[in-house]
């Protein structure tokens, strides 16, 4: 089970005012992309699964579950992940977001663990592994800090 991945979609600007002035000024949102790029580019991913590789979890890949798939449109990212990457990224990204003026709005974040109807939290978190129970706690702290369904701002 940990080798599965997860899915994070993330909006890096978040309100409706912002948006009108991307779209009345191009260099704007090309501005944004460029600061998008520098924080993308700075996270580690590829060294935690370097790590797992070296610690024998060789994953679904046999490299570690790279599971470094990131696709980004101007401030929009998508991102597949292991799961044990997803709580890190966000909070990387966060902290590396902030003081650049980014802003992960999480009215529209979403973090899709599977495929199914079922929550793959539950099972991780009553997983006899203390790994996996972990994981899956992370997930949900994932969940609880960085999604919202509710509120006035997204963050």
């Amino acid at each position: 089970m940990g080798n599965l991945l997860s899915i994070v979609r993330q909006p890096m600007v978040h309100h409706r005012r912002r948006r009108r002035l991307l779209a009345r000024m191009p260099s704007l949102s090309r501005f944004a992309a460029l600061v998008l790029n520098v924080i993308l580019r700075t996270l580690e991913l590829e060294a935690r699964a370097e790590e797992r590789f070296n610690t024998g979890d060789t994953g679904d890949d046999s490299k570690g579950s790279i599971g470094l798939l990131l696709m980004a449109y101007v401030h929009d990212v998508n991102a597949l992940l292991h799961h044990d990457d997803v709580n890190w990224f966000l909070k990387r990204f966060v902290e590396l977001a902030q003081p650049r003026g980014g802003v992960l709005n999480t009215m529209k974040t979403r973090i899709l663990t599977c495929t199914s109807n079922d929550s793959v939290i539950a099972q991780m978190t009553s997983s006899p592994d203390e790994a996996t129970r972990q994981t899956g706690r992370d997930l949900d702290s994932a969940v609880s800090n960085y999604f919202r369904t509710t509120g006035s701002n997204g963050h």
